[in-house]
C-alpha cells in the first residue's frame, strides 16, 4: 500500500507593534471677526485611537515648556470644555488611511465668536503609553 502525503506551506507574516505614545502636530493661531466662527484642529500621530481633550486657559500660564502637570499646578485658571452632546462624533476625525501610524485628530467650533473667546487654547491627547499637549492662540477682532 502506497500512501499519499499533502504538503502544505504556509505564509505568517508578523509585524511586531512598537507602542509609543501619541505625537500632537503645531496647532496655528487663530485670528476670528467677532460674530463668526472660529475652527481649531488638533491632529495626533499614534497607532491606536487616543483620547483628546481641549481646555481653554483662563489665566496667562507662562511658558512651561510643554510641562503640563508644571502648568496646571502653577495655573488653575483653565476650562475642560465638553464635546457636544447632541453630536458627540461630530468633532473627532478619523484617520484616512490604514496605516499603523495614521493621524488622528478632533475639531474645536467655536461658535458666534465674543471678545471673552479670546486666548490661549491647549489640546492635551494621551494613550495608554503617554500624552502629549499642543497650544494655540485665538484672536477676536471687535467689529
Amino acid at each position: 500500500m502506497i500512501s499519499k502525503t499533502k504538503l502544505q506551506q504556509f505564509l505568517a507574516i508578523v509585524t511586531e507593534r512598537i507602542r509609543a505614545r501619541p505625537i500632537l502636530q503645531p496647532i496655528a493661531n487663530t485670528t476670528v471677526n467677532e460674530g463668526d466662527n472660529a475652527t481649531l484642529e488638533c491632529l495626533a500621530l499614534s497607532d491606536s485611537m487616543p483620547h483628546f481633550q481641549w481646555l481653554k486657559w483662563y489665566s496667562k500660564p507662562t511658558n512651561n515648556s510643554g510641562n503640563l502637570t508644571k502648568a496646571l499646578k502653577d495655573h488653575d485658571h483653565y476650562e475642560v470644555i465638553k464635546q457636544n452632546k447632541y453630536e458627540p462624533d461630530n468633532h473627532i476625525l478619523q484617520p484616512a488611511s490604514k496605516r499603523r501610524f495614521a493621524p488622528h485628530g478632533v475639531r474645536l467650533t467655536l461658535v458666534n465668536v465674543e471678545k471673552k473667546d479670546e486666548g490661549k487654547y491647549t489640546c492635551l491627547v494621551g494613550n495608554s503609553v503617554g500624552y502629549d499637549v499642543a497650544d494655540t492662540y485665538v484672536t477676536v477682532r471687535g467689529k
